[in-house]
């Protein structure tokens, strides 16, 4: 479907439901700077970089229906989400066009939320986005929350704006929250959840990897292709203290990956992550991400909220991969990333982050390993 085909079916649907809809315009603006540190190997590049420009535009009419368009003006792609949402029951609403894959955790927050940038590994070998239509809801006074698609199938990291076969892909999440309705008040929030996906690729070309300061670090050669099964799935866990702060993700990807249209080879990539936010003064994290106890007012003495935080991600290649359909001499087979940092937010929809990152690599040289990245990026983020 076209984006302005889907665009249409998100305005017709929402008006065809005879009321005015209420209608509420936002939008994120994100700006990095990527320095490195002892980089002898110039393998980061010192820039500023407008990361995000989104404007989100929302529609609700009635409560019972609910429409998106979501675009990004620093991105080559710049439509993320258009779909309309029919809400028919707290256990039951279909979502129809183009919305983020059920798959990981991590994809399914959203940007200015995060503790960090950007995302970690885990969200590099899973769907960003992706068209289809979705069902999902909650059930058992909201101990369950559950989501499940049939979608065109993107690649891993990547978003869909078609389809180049008739092939497509189930995919679904399912989170479990054992202590919602117990009487602790701080395990309210943990977090228990599964997802998977399934499809068949014809042809497509496998996705990369780029450690935290953008440095691509692992590719395919030009004549791999994905091309049959892919299969996907990910444990997840997440605590929300209010003081602390854990999530943690785990992705297996299974790919069929041939060369040429002769070689050919299941191939299982897999990354983890887990991070760690200590809010040490002046405000707690929430899903919705971090929220100062006062805005910055300096004649009042206030000065927002700060928050440590720490994450440790890594990204394994398949062992198959090397050589034939990567080259081992500018593709690692492992990187580990280690970051830490501090946040502080001047009030709900500003904030400045300072962290610092070391990525260590196993391969990806021609003589043996990749030299270890270490770089400081500070980071500023505008919600309105």
């Amino acid at each position: 479907m076209k984006k302005g085909g889907l665009i249409v079916l998100v305005l017709a649907g929402l008006l065809y439901a005879g009321e005015t809809p209420a209608v509420k315009l936002g939008g994120f603006i994100q700006a990095v700077g990527y320095a490195g540190i002892a980089d002898t190997a110039a393998s980061v590049t010192d820039q500023f970089v407008l990361r995000r420009a989104r404007l989100d535009v929302r529609i609700n009419s009635g409560g019972t229906l609910e429409g998106r368009i979501h675009g990004d003006l620093a991105c080559s792609a710049p439509l993320l989400d258009a779909y309309l949402k029919v809400k028919l029951h707290p256990a039951f609403a279909v979502t129809f066009g183009k919305f983020k894959h059920p798959l990981s955790q991590e994809r399914a927050q959203s940007v200015p939320s995060l503790m960090f940038n950007d995302f970690s590994y885990t969200a590099q070998i899973a769907p960003n986005r992706d068209l289809g239509i979705r069902v999902s809801g909650d059930f058992a006074n909201r101990t369950f929350f559950y989501q499940a698609a049939i979608l065109n199938g993107a690649q891993d990291g990547s978003s869909a704006s078609g389809d180049a076969s008739d092939h497509k892909e189930a995919a679904g999440r399912l989170s479990w929250k054992p202590f919602a309705n117990s009487g602790h008040t701080g395990l309210k929030s943990f977090t228990l959840g599964f997802g998977a996906s399934y499809g068949l690729q014809t042809d497509e070309a496998p996705g990369s990897v780029c450690t935290p300061v953008r440095t691509k670090v692992f590719a395919y050669h030009a004549a791999a292709k994905g091309d049959g099964p892919v299969l996907r799935y990910s444990p997840q866990i997440a605590w929300y203290g209010g003081k602390i702060t854990l999530i943690g993700e785990y992705v297996v990807a299974d790919h069929h990956v041939s060369l040429n249209g002769a070689q050919e080879t299941d191939l299982r990539n897999r990354a983890g992550s887990l991070s760690l936010a200590w809010a040490i003064g002046g405000g707690a994290r929430k899903v919705s991400g971090f929220s100062p106890v006062h805005a910055l007012d300096i004649s009042c003495g206030d000065w927002g909220g700060l928050e440590l935080v720490a994450r440790i991600h890594g990204f394994f290649a398949d062992a198959e991969t090397f050589p034939l359909y990567a080259s081992a001499l500018s593709s690692v087979s492992r990187v580990i990333t280690a970051e830490g940092g501090l946040a502080w937010y001047a009030a709900d929809n500003t904030c400045l982050k300072l962290i610092y990152t070391a990525s260590h690599f196993k391969g990806g040289a021609p003589d043996g390993d990749r030299s270890p990245e270490r770089a400081l990026t500070l980071t500023g983020n505008l919600t309105f």
